[in-house]
């Protein structure tokens, strides 16, 4: 296990997350050692085996900046109303999570996507930004994007409650959820979610394979 570990570049991950399994800080501080390792190059051949992903690398597609006060001018129905709301929450802005560099790799191009567009799937999703709903939108990755970081946020998190004797069934509950709608989801970050701002967004859903 150890040279498993240390072949993939993960050496101190298990050590981080068995030393303080609660903290998110000790599992996204080793988040670059899992990006740059041999599974997300894994990651990376597979996914760009999705046609529209492939043809969003080929362009090294950009999307259009929009501002906060634009989203938020849009119908309440609508992705980009909803996105909005769910920034403004969290206390950020479109601007920050347009400040992502291109042209660049393969590699950091999927990355890119996969962090541009976190909080516009938890929006399509569903799934909240609580502990749970973000252990929901982890399996969905894990399905979606065979994610590195996703498998040990999910086992720090089942670690965590296990160390601190709580109930398994919520987690359980949580991660069943996201790998049920990842599995059925057309692949989310393939598309160009960004230009659908002004669409329905259960209309948008149904369109992606999100509805139940």
């Amino acid at each position: 296990m150890n040279k498993l570990l240390r072949d993939l570049g993960l050496e101190t991950a298990l050590a981080l997350i068995l030393r303080d399994p609660s903290s998110f800080a000790n599992v996204f501080a080793m988040s670059g050692d899992v990006e740059s390792s041999p599974l997300a190059a894994r990651m990376t051949t597979e996914l760009l085996k999705d046609q529209r992903l492939q043809a969003l690398y080929a362009a090294q597609w950009v999307p259009a900046s929009v501002s906060l006060p634009e989203l938020l001018a849009m119908p309440p129905a609508s992705l980009g109303y909803q996105y909005g709301s769910l920034l403004r929450q969290l206390g950020m802005t479109p601007e920050r999570v347009q400040k992502l560099q291109s042209p660049c790799s393969d590699s950091a191009y999927v990355l890119r996507r996969q962090k541009e567009t976190h909080e516009i799937v938890h929006v399509l999703t569903g799934f909240g930004v609580d502990p749970l709903g973000e252990l929901s939108l982890q399996a969905f990755n894990l399905v979606q994007n065979r994610s590195p970081l996703a498998v040990w946020i999910l086992l720090s998190a089942a670690i965590a409650v296990l160390q601190r004797g709580d109930a398994l069934e919520p987690l359980i509950r949580a991660v069943i959820a996201g790998f049920q709608l990842g599995l059925e989801a057309d692949l989310l970050i393939g598309h160009r979610l960004e230009d659908h701002w002004h669409a329905d967004l259960e209309a948008l859903r149904l369109r992606l394979r999100l509805s139940a």
